[in-house]
């Protein structure tokens, strides 16, 4: 594996580690399992990085690795009645791993369509939910009414929200 490869796998893994979090908790539904198998998953995946093919599906293949450590992890924990069979985390984990794709996907659509919005929606969208400011605050910044934000605020989230379903459904995606 070259720099460059090795340099896109650390940055694939970064920013993959809320979803890697959150697909280790649906199998497990245990925090503290949740960071352990995490954890050895990191290390099996940077241990086999050689084995990853550039320009193949990361999030895939760092998914079955995952899966793997859950099951590895599960059959150590066998005596617990509380665990789950190992039927139902396969179906849980393919049904995770496609609801993470989805969910890629989704994030991709709303970003083009915020793209999409006229500057100054755009802008009170970034102030009222990436900027964390209180529509209050931005009414009394700007000289609006609150309650005529709030109305725009309905609009732009309706008009992103059809703007999602059609981009998806035109690139046929559920």
């Amino acid at each position: 594996m070259n720099e460059a490869d090795t340099r896109q796998l650390v940055l694939d893994l970064t920013q993959m580690q809320t979803r890697l979090r959150a697909f280790v908790m649906s199998l497990l539904g245990s925090v503290d399992a949740t960071e352990e198998v995490v954890q050895e998953t990191n290390v099996v995946i940077w241990s086999k990085r050689e084995e990853f093919k550039a320009g193949t599906n990361f999030n895939a293949w760092a998914f079955q690795i995952a899966r793997f450590q859950v099951m590895a992890y599960r059959k150590r924990r066998a005596r617990d009645r509380h665990e789950f069979s190992d039927a139902l985390v396969e179906r849980l984990g393919d049904k995770a791993t496609r609801r993470a794709g989805a969910v890629d996907e989704r994030r991709e659509a709303l970003r083009r369509c915020m793209d999409k919005l006229p500057v100054p929606q755009r802008q009170l969208i970034d102030s009222a939910y990436a900027g964390h400011e209180s529509v209050v605050d931005i009414a009394e910044r700007t000289g609006r009414a609150k309650t005529s934000l709030y109305q725009m605020l309905y609009r732009i989230r309706r008009t992103l929200m059809t703007c999602v379903e059609q981009t998806l459904g035109a690139e046929g995606t559920p």
